[in-house]
């Protein structure tokens, strides 16, 4: 039932995403309490995060205080793939049997995420997720949001 599913659908998966020139995901928590938090509770060490009040160096050597505490898990370097829908497929990956620890962690004061999926265009067209996707991100009550870059 399900290849006759995917058989509809006017956008399969592909590697070579002719309209992207580079994409990744991430899964963005911010938090009020120490990053840490979110990797006790889901087990899983962070690609980035940072403190409030940390001294943080950029890619420039400028140093400057973190005004916000976060924790991210990107898909950034890991998926080398210009299909959206493959890097989401890493992350929800990362997230299986986790769906109590991310609702106890929505649950603590203080705590927001959302999964960023970041999208250079390279032309025409834009990314596609599929329902199965969209549906594990329900059951994770977790917001999905886009970040779209055109290049020149």
């Amino acid at each position: 039932m399900i290849e006759k599913l995917h058989a509809s659908r006017r956008t399969p998966l592909d590697a070579n995403y002719g309209s992207c020139e580079s994409t990744y995901v991430e899964l963005l928590v911010y938090l009020d309490d120490e990053s840490s938090l979110v990797t006790e509770s889901l087990g899983i060490k962070p690609s980035y995060s940072q403190n409030k009040g940390e001294l943080i160096e950029n890619s420039r050597g400028t140093t400057r205080k973190a005004k916000t505490t976060y924790w991210s898990l990107s898909s950034e370097g890991k998926v080398l793939s210009k299909d959206v829908r493959h890097h989401l497929k890493w992350l929800l990956d990362q997230l299986v049997d986790k769906d109590f620890a991310l609702a106890k962690l929505q649950r603590h004061q203080g705590v927001s995420m959302t999964v960023n999926c970041n999208w250079c265009s390279s032309g025409s067209g834009g990314p596609t997720l599929w329902p199965e996707q969209m549906s594990i991100l329900a059951k994770l009550n977790l917001e999905c949001t886009f970040d779209i870059h055109c290049s020149e």
